[in-house]
């Protein structure tokens, strides 16, 4: 009532629900739901998130003025779930590819971080700890890459990613690779990490819709290796490998593949993950088709 928005955006389940409830105690401005989530059953989220989502698949027939999905994968799980097609539309992700960017001095800034060597390779995953990240697979993945590959270090990050996680760490233990993985917590310089590791991964077993991280490590010219969940095959393309989740094995393979291929080989790999970000996931594109919508939408009003 104070703000008097011309439009209210709303990002995942719950606040999908929220903003559309204060949009009716407000003066009845047009909601547009934001979906960035997943969701082909009850068993990928959480019970009470679920009960919203099914509350909310009635209520969308009535309430937003539009639903933006952020990835195909996205779109079609909620289409299935009831979501009102003439209501949805698809925008993908974008990033920003002057801020995610190819940066020479990165590999050596962190390399130097680590204290490790120049010629060191890093995988490098960068996610919060949440069992849909599947942190245990990406552990058990790099204690078997240790096996062929020996001057290989994993840097995490991510919300809870840290030394204080007796979880993780015990994983970490069990894999025998102490020495080879740095848990760094929620960081502020990610286009650094992204640009300074030799691999992105993302070991999710469910619910990705169209993982930034995955964009970020693109757009820095870094390849990537991660499991086929939501759009993940789409992003990558032929610039990296995909794989089936909660497979260890299938998940170190693929590194190693990476790792091992021929340095103009690897550099072709990385000329194109940027040049697909460019073309297919840059943010100026997304903004552009966010103003279309909200255009559409205050003009019914």
């Amino acid at each position: 009532r104070e703000i008097q928005p011309d439009i209210i955006q709303t990002w995942l389940y719950h606040s999908d629900l929220m903003g559309s409830l204060a949009s009716r105690f407000g003066h009845h401005v047009p909601v547009i739901w934001g979906v960035h989530h997943t969701t082909p059953s009850a068993s990928s989220v959480k019970p009470t998130t679920w009960t919203i989502v099914r509350v909310l698949t009635i209520l969308s027939r009535y309430l937003p003025s539009r639903i933006i999905c952020c990835s195909d994968s996205a779109y079609q799980s909620h289409l299935a779930l009831g979501y009102p097609k003439d209501k949805m539309t698809r925008i993908h992700n974008g990033v920003d590819t002057k801020v995610f960017r190819p940066n020479p001095d990165a590999k050596r800034v962190l390399r130097k971080e680590l204290g490790i060597s120049p010629s060191s390779k890093i995988i490098g995953m960068f996610a919060r700890y949440n069992p849909q990240k599947d942190h245990r697979t990406f552990i058990q993945a790099a204690a078997i890459l240790t096996k062929t590959v020996p001057d290989v270090h994993f840097v995490l990050a991510g919300t809870d990613v840290d030394p204080s996680n007796d979880t993780l760490k015990l994983e970490i233990v069990k894999g025998g690779i102490q020495d080879r993985v740095d848990l760094l917590g929620p960081r502020v310089d990610m286009p650094i990490l992204q640009a300074g590791v030799d691999i992105v991964s993302l070991s999710s077993m469910f619910g990705e819709a169209l993982p930034m991280s995955l964009c970020e490590g693109m757009s820095c010219g870094t390849p990537c290796v991660a499991t086929n969940i939501g759009d993940t095959a789409n992003i990558i393309g032929d610039t990296g490998l995909v794989i089936e989740p909660q497979n260890p094995n299938a998940l170190a393979n693929a590194w190693e593949d990476i790792l091992k291929l021929p340095e103009q080989e690897y550099q072709r790999l990385s000329t194109n993950a940027r040049q697909r970000m460019i073309e297919n996931f840059n943010l100026a594109d997304m903004i552009q088709q966010y103003r279309q919508v909200y255009k559409v939408a205050t003009s019914q009003v």
